[in-house]
């Protein structure tokens, strides 16, 4: 099924409304909106070493529920596509050997999979981690910082300390960071990190952004997790947000555009395949994967 993740608009477009009414959080107007990006220069995370070998397609997913949305899906569906990806020979891999890849110091597999899961809902222990470790697959978990045990009324329910315990234990769950609140409240639809408040200044902004990711860390710390690893809310990227993501420690940043990861892939662009939507497939999931999508890398544009 070809159409699968070749809607990559249309389901950014579901993602973010989908989300955005889970946070049920207020939407600022820009009104006169001060340029976000207008000082500081893109950082663009060149690898220093000579690439390895191998390709990554990263996973997406969000929510694991009975009922499958543009964000969520059944764990039939979870264990149908981690069957189908073992069966047409996928390789699963850690965010260890991904980061040794990235670093220069292992080769992968060719179209290894990495699976992330963003937002942290209480959905990944209750629902998505016996089929994890049916298959015996890692998972990089993104964490909104600010609600572990400080839940949203009327919110779907985050994981709590004593369940991201729980799924260290089982050595298969890595934790990483997706701000202290989503990027929430948004900014004409665009996270709150990646662009300023109507008419905020430069400075207020630079260092609300910088307050959100200090906590963000200090909480990954506490639980164990790894702060070298960000997903950008909503998907939305700023050359200011990396500035602030480096100062923060942050090595490893995740989009929500398609794309297979390569050697020479710039690490704060680290492309993703959306799979968490009802309508993938196990059999489509494979066909997309396989079509590869595009590189994303720097200086190339050959998809392995």
């Amino acid at each position: 099924m070809r159409t699968v993740l070749n809607r990559t608009v249309t389901v950014r477009l579901l993602l973010a409304l989908s989300l955005t009414a889970i946070f049920a959080l207020p939407t600022l107007s820009s009104g006169s909106l001060p340029e976000a990006d207008a000082s500081p220069t893109p950082v663009l995370a060149q690898p220093d070493h000579a690439p390895r070998s191998g390709s990554v397609r990263i996973l997406l997913y969000h929510h694991f529920a009975a009922t499958e949305d543009a964000a969520t899906i059944t764990p039939e569906r979870l264990d149908e596509h981690l069957s189908a990806l073992e069966q047409a020979g996928y390789p699963f891999i850690t965010p260890s050997q991904f980061e040794a890849f990235l670093n220069g110091e292992a080769d992968v597999p060719s179209r290894s999979v990495l699976v992330t899961i963003d937002d942290g809902y209480a959905s990944i222990d209750d629902v998505a981690r016996p089929i994890l470790i049916k298959h015996r697959v890692p998972a990089l978990v993104f964490l909104v910082t600010g609600q572990v045990d400080q839940p949203l009324p009327g919110a779907l329910p985050k994981l709590s300390r004593a369940q991201l315990g729980a799924l260290a234990e089982t050595g298969l769950f890595t934790f990483g960071g997706h701000g202290s609140n989503h990027g929430n409240p948004t900014v004409d639809g665009r996270s709150n990190l990646a662009a300023p408040y109507p008419a905020e200044p430069a400075q207020l902004f630079h260092d609300r952004v910088e307050a959100d990711l200090v906590a963000m860390q200090a909480l990954l710390a506490s639980v164990g997790g790894r702060g070298a690893h960000f997903a950008f809310p909503y998907g939305d990227v700023s050359a200011s947000l990396d500035q602030q993501l480096v100062r923060q420690g942050v090595k490893y940043a995740y989009t929500t555009d398609e794309g297979v990861v390569t050697g020479d892939t710039d690490r704060l662009r680290l492309p993703r395949f959306n799979a968490g939507a009802g309508w993938v497939t196990g059999p489509g999931l494979v066909e997309s994967l396989a079509g590869g999508a595009r590189s994303y890398s720097l200086g190339s544009s050959i998809t392995p």
